[in-house]
């Protein structure tokens, strides 16, 4: 061989000097369809983007200095009085002089509608009693800066003149008038009583709606017992008492009550109470003693006085009457003839309205359950003022009744 060496490199690189390729010709075409894409065709050679990123950077910044140099550099016009205010080591003459500017525009305003009657005004000119460094800041031609003491003479209530010169269209002379206004007196100080009136309108709004609040009606059911007596003789049975309670709040004490309950009684009576004259009796018999009971309706109207109101529980007070409505009767009698006693039973289901039968006495106790829900306990004593029943019997009952109402 003519070449014998290792390096393996070095060997096909002389053979390639040696033996170069012919890539134009036929048979090459053919090796080359059946190669990889990939081992023939060399890359392009990749651009160097870091140059243009680095120009496409400087570009951009271009216009954000610009911006920054137009914009934000810019600087803004500061007000005459903020410098002495940052200079003077004197803040209240700074403060006054600060005052006495911002009154310039109500200045110039006077002396503008001065200006729309000039048949009776002749001039107008505004001393203002400010410091001379402040002069410039002033550029209305109808105000006169008159040059006063130093920042370190300025009181701390500075004051403004305010000369007119009017001149009369009689005599022709002319009249000075010299007025001292306050700057102090600002546009919020003038605010200041609407403010307080707006302020009082609102604690009367709602003063009302708390009166509206406490102005409701609301309802309940009651239920209870009920004992019953005549001329406070003897008590039978427990009776009973359940209905429905309507009322009317007028404020936090006063309410205006009513309903509909039905009423369960038992009682007793000595014959000498009892009238006989509906009974059918023989000769010089008589009623011994009565046993009786009724179912009736009845219809309260009460007044409901809260004499105590702490927080969420009140103690109140019941004055009112009572209308009943006798639907049913039952008695049994005792009667005694010839010194012989026999008893008789009778049932009496006519309907009988006694209006404003007894009067209501009571006194009770309600807690909030809830926002609009409370529990009511209501002992109560009904004094008769009309007499009822077959019998025209005074009724005295007495009981207690326990419910719920709730506010509408």
């Amino acid at each position: 061989m003519l070449y014998v060496n290792d390096d393996m490199d070095e060997l096909f690189r002389r053979a390639a000097d040696n033996y170069p390729l012919k890539t134009d010709s036929a048979e090459w075409k053919k090796v080359s369809d059946h190669l990889p894409v990939n081992n023939l065709t060399t890359p392009d050679p990749t651009p160097d983007t870091k140059n243009r990123y680095w120009l496409l950077l400087l570009l951009l910044l271009i216009p954000i200095i610009w911006l920054s140099n137009n914009y934000l550099s810019t600087k803004k016009p500061v007000n005459t009085a903020q410098k002495l205010k940052n200079s003077s080591p004197i803040t209240n003459a700074v403060t006054s002089a600060d005052n006495a500017l911002s009154a310039t525009i109500e200045i110039g305003t006077i002396s503008t509608s001065l200006k729309q009657h000039p048949s009776t005004v002749a001039s107008t000119h505004h001393v203002l009693s400010i410091p001379s460094h402040t002069k410039s800041t002033i550029t209305n031609p109808d105000v006169v800066v008159a040059e006063t003491a130093p920042p370190a003479a300025i009181s701390n209530d500075p004051k403004i003149l305010i000369q007119t010169e009017e001149q009369s269209p009689a005599t022709g002379k002319k009249d000075i008038d010299t007025k001292t206004v306050n700057p102090n007196i600002t546009t919020e100080n003038k605010q200041a009583p609407v403010k307080n009136v707006a302020s009082e309108a609102a604690e009367k709004k709602s003063t009302k709606s708390s009166k509206n609040k406490q102005s409701h009606l609301y309802a309940g059911i009651m239920a209870g017992v009920d004992v019953s007596t005549v001329k406070l003789q003897n008590i039978l049975n427990a009776g009973l008492q359940g209905g429905v309670l309507i009322g009317y709040n007028f404020n936090k004490r006063l309410s205006l009550e009513s309903g509909l309950y039905f009423d369960k009684k038992y009682y007793y009576t000595d014959g000498k109470y009892f009238d006989s004259k509906t009974l059918y009796l023989q000769g010089s018999a008589k009623v011994v003693d009565v046993k009786g009971n009724c179912y009736m309706l009845e219809v309260p109207l009460n007044l409901k006085y809260n004499f105590v109101v702490d927080g969420k529980s009140q103690w109140f007070s019941i004055l009112g009457f009572s209308s009943y409505f006798m639907k049913k009767q039952s008695y049994d009698y005792n009667i005694q003839y010839n010194n012989y006693q026999y008893q008789k039973y009778a049932d009496y289901t006519t309907p009988s309205n006694t209006f404003f039968s007894v009067i209501n006495l009571g006194v009770g106790y309600t807690n909030d359950l809830g926002k609009k829900i409370k529990l009511r306990i209501e002992p109560y004593v009904k004094v008769p003022i009309q007499k009822i029943g077959v019998g025209n019997l005074p009724i005295t009952s007495a009981g207690i009744n326990v419910g719920i109402t709730k506010k509408f």
